[in-house]
């Protein structure tokens, strides 16, 4: 970050704030230019890289730490690397980490799918941003992670990495794949897949969230400090990324066999842990699970079921039933099968029909997700259809807002209250596309692309009427990123 005449250099960590994680201060009063590779200035460029900052170059300025877990080592006329002091580097290891940075920067880059010209320069950010945000968690995972923010998001969110998966297969299928490997490699002994792994382990109860979060649900008024100790996850999707990577032939028949077994326990393990009336229709048990975590949904009580995990859950076992079909499993299929109606007629049962919406209020985003099942009677279909144009509802200028613009609880710049999302456009247009309507879905998807390139930039939400970063959204947002460069290959095919 550049501050005056300085350049301050941070460790991410995870649930850390930024301003907690100052190394070193260099100065360098004259910057020539920002690129990939790194921030030059007279004399040298900066380059960051997993084990720490390497400054090569005649005459390196002068730097200051700030951390003192970390130690300075001078590399001669070549310059010098900022490191963990408890992790020492050599002249030579210093030079094979420059290397090995290099080599994977250019391979990364040289991947940048090609697109329409008008979309390129987006595309090629967007690209950076995946290789920018790809770290090597530390730990008991010791594995390559695609973080969603370098920003206040530093380790591997479940169902963001199934978002940036769908990205990354248009240009490095080995990264997509190793993400997939760390997000179901720790499943809890009911099947839960935890909601983050990080470098410390993995976040899969509200008892291992941060002081910090459990601070920020009081604050917004939650429920959820009150509940206790719940399981915390992301909303299946699973099987859907699976189907759509192998589809697309990023991922082997082998990949499909290794994660299925996997996949199936975790959907059991939401009807098994997540049912509190019994009725075979699951609830959320805490917002965090659900991926929108303000929603206006989850103002009143918790657990609670919505609309869009019982969509989920439809979709899910209809993709498992397909997959299992293609592995000549029939009989697992038709288990599968016959749960996804069970589920299909408990979420009908909760259309109001006096509000045309499903419950609970208020009406959001979530409402919408049913049009992922394909399999909604004609009436609500066109009821959906409807409130996507309202332009007092979804229809703004930019598509689609979380909330409802005619709720009480819209408010345009506030997380999951109001503005748009990229992911949930995205799900939306492939609910669209699931119920036939290949032309809206097509639409919409055409009118996030705009969206990003009106916002200058993969944020991590949108004011709806004017397409601006929302008050507290995060820049470089991975699966922004990632669905911005999966939509832009399809419609520029």
């Amino acid at each position: 970050r550049r501050e005056a005449d300085d350049l301050v250099i941070f460790e991410v960590r995870y649930e850390v704030p930024l301003d907690q994680c100052q190394i070193a201060v260099i100065r360098a009063p004259e910057i020539r230019a920002v690129t990939p590779r790194g921030i030059e200035f007279p004399g040298g460029i900066l380059r960051v890289m997993e084990a720490g900052c390497v400054i090569n170059g005649d005459t390196p300025p002068p730097a200051q730490l700030v951390d003192q877990n970390f130690t300075i080592t001078n590399r001669g006329a070549d310059g010098y690397v900022i490191h963990r002091a408890d992790q020492p580097l050599s002249s030579q290891q210093c030079n094979r980490l420059l290397h090995e940075s290099e080599d994977y920067l250019t391979a990364h880059l040289a991947a940048t799918p090609k697109v329409r010209d008008s979309w390129q320069p987006m595309v090629s950010l967007c690209w950076w941003v995946l290789g920018n945000n790809t770290l090597r968690l530390g730990g008991a995972a010791d594995s390559r992670a695609v973080v969603p923010s370098k920003l206040g998001y530093v380790g591997l969110w479940q169902w963001d990495s199934y978002f940036i998966a769908l990205g990354l297969r248009h240009g490095d299928r080995d990264l997509a794949r190793e993400i997939m490997d760390l997000a179901l490699a720790y499943p809890t002994g009911e099947g839960q897949l935890p909601d983050v792994v990080h470098e410390e382990g993995i976040l899969a109860s509200s008892r291992d969230l941060p002081a910090s979060d459990r601070e920020t649900l009081l604050r917004q008024g939650s429920p959820a400090p009150g509940l206790g100790s719940v399981p915390l996850t992301k909303p299946p999707l699973t099987a859907w990324v699976i189907h759509a990577l192998y589809r697309s032939g990023a991922i082997s028949i082998a990949d499909v066999r290794r994660w299925l077994p996997v996949t199936a326990a975790s959907q059991d393990w939401w009807f098994r842990y997540c049912d509190p009336d019994g009725c075979g229709y699951p609830a959320y048990l805490h917002p965090y699970s659900s991926g929108l975590d303000d929603s206006p949904v989850f103002d009143a009580t918790l657990p609670v079921s919505t609309p869009d995990l019982g969509a989920y859950l439809v979709l899910q076992d209809q993709v498992l039933a397909e997959l299992y079909t293609q592995l000549g499993d029939e009989n697992t299929a038709d288990t599968h099968r016959n749960r996804a109606e069970v589920t299909c007629n408990q979420l009908l049962k909760t259309w109001d029909v006096a509000r045309e919406q499903f419950r609970p209020a208020p009406r959001t985003i979530v409402h919408l997700m049913p049009l992922l099942t394909g399999a909604l009677p004609p009436q609500i279909h066109a009821s959906l259809l409807r409130d996507l144009d309202d332009p007092k509802r979804f229809g703004a200028p930019y598509r689609l807002p979380t909330v409802a613009q005619d709720e009480p609880s819209f408010q345009p710049r506030r997380m999951w209250r109001g503005p748009v999302w990229v992911n949930t456009n995205y799900l939306v247009a492939d609910g669209l596309r699931r119920s036939g309507e290949h032309g809206r879905a097509e639409r919409l998807e055409l009118e996030t692309i705009e969206l990003v390139l009106a916002a200058g930039g993969p944020y991590e939400y949108f004011e709806a009427a004017t397409a601006r970063p929302g008050d507290r959204a995060t820049s470089c947002f991975g699966w922004s990123a990632a669905l911005f460069v999966d939509l832009a290959v399809r419609h520029s095919a």
